[in-house]
């Protein structure tokens, strides 16, 4: 079942209830994970996109990435993959980012426009996975995008984000942020 859709301007149902598909060869975890490791390959060595829609977003995700290496240093993982096994066989995963410290793990998606596509990756697979390998920690999860329109329906309210280390220090577990970042 598709999620309903919330305007995150007044937390009530958007005018119209909109549904949106997972992505394109979007993989639904399966059931029962019984396998969860970290791999260490990185989508660096990827042949650059045709489209150039494709290209820009690959322009600014490579910006976002640089200034959170230099920001959070050895804590900023970026493109790290998951290779995980459920009912469904082998997969992997490779959340776009994470800021890790001894407490908490912020999983990053980097979308050049702010989209509910993003939810789907961030809730419905990157947190599971991260759950399962570090059970004892805070996940917070976070929407990184040039472009940010507050009218976009998005599957749940989300708290706008303007400085990650304060919304890091003050979000609860489980938290969803958007940060409109015009780097």
């Amino acid at each position: 079942m598709l999620p309903t859709f919330l305007n995150p301007n007044n937390g009530g149902l958007a005018e119209a209830v909109v549904q949106v598909s997972p992505p394109t060869a979007f993989r639904h975890l399966r059931g029962r994970l019984r396998n969860v490791d970290l791999g260490s390959w990185t989508r660096t060595d990827v042949a650059p996109p045709k489209r150039a829609s494709q290209r820009r977003g690959l322009s600014y995700e490579k910006r976002i990435h640089a200034a959170l290496r230099r920001q959070y240093e050895y804590r900023y993982h970026e493109s790290q993959v998951i290779h995980f096994l459920d009912d469904g066989g082998e997969g992997i995963a490779v959340p776009d980012g994470m800021i890790k410290d001894a407490e908490t793990v912020v999983i990053i998606e980097v979308k050049h426009q702010h989209m509910p596509e993003s939810w789907w990756q961030l809730r419905r697979k990157y947190e599971p996975l991260v759950r399962a390998l570090w059970p004892e920690m805070q996940v917070i999860l976070l929407e990184i995008c040039r472009s940010l329109d507050r009218q976009m329906p998005y599957p749940e309210a989300f708290e706008l984000v303007e400085d990650i280390d304060n919304w890091i220090l003050n979000a609860d577990d489980g938290a969803l942020g958007v940060m409109q970042w015009r780097l």
